[in-house]
């Protein structure tokens, strides 16, 4: 059995508008595999049916904890708190786990703010993972919106251990299917 590539991302507070550029960059690149979308409840009708008519596979959730009630299981002993942000690498935990053996090189990536210039499954060697980091200059100290994130996923005491680090950029992780479950 031939095994795809997938891209797994989450759809939340967005409309198509705002997501076309996304959508219409990766079909540009005839990209062959997988796109799987993570919806919330708050996703228009409209939007849900454009993006299954470019290809893509929908899981709807709820804005509300736990978000996907089949996912319960993934989120025990985890704060409600904790925003989609945080909560997405749990979605798709469970996705992969159910899907073992269908993938071989996976993209989680953030689906607001990415375009795609060619096939980056084409660009990436298959034992590999990789991984991005912000400009040198955004550290927690100086960017609330990281530091607020980590401090609620990670409590003070590992948010003072690395106020002082470069962000590692949480919106694109790319690497084989056994990398990104080790991940």
């Amino acid at each position: 059995m031939i095994k795809k590539n997938l891209i797994l991302t989450v759809l939340h507070k967005y409309h198509y508008p705002v997501i076309e550029p996304f959508i219409k960059s990766l079909k540009a690149t005839n990209y062959e595999g997988d796109l799987v979308i993570f919806v919330s409840d708050v996703t228009t009708k409209t939007t849900k049916e454009i993006l299954k008519k470019h290809g893509a596979t929908l899981i709807e959730f709820k804005s509300g904890y736990p978000f996907i009630d089949s996912y319960r299981d993934v989120f025990h002993d985890i704060a409600p708190q904790i925003t989609i942000n945080n909560y997405r690498f749990l979605f798709y935990l469970k996705y992969l786990k159910e899907n073992a053996g269908r993938y071989e090189n996976i993209m989680l990536t953030d689906i607001r703010d990415v375009i795609f210039q060619s096939n980056i499954f084409e660009r990436i060697e298959n034992n590999k993972i990789y991984f991005f980091l912000e400009d040198a200059s955004e550290i927690f100290r100086t960017s609330k919106m990281n530091y607020d994130w980590c401090l609620n996923a990670n409590g003070q005491d590992v948010t003072n251990k690395i106020i002082d680090e470069n962000v590692s950029c949480a919106g694109i992780t790319i690497g084989s299917y056994k990398h990104i479950m080790d991940y």
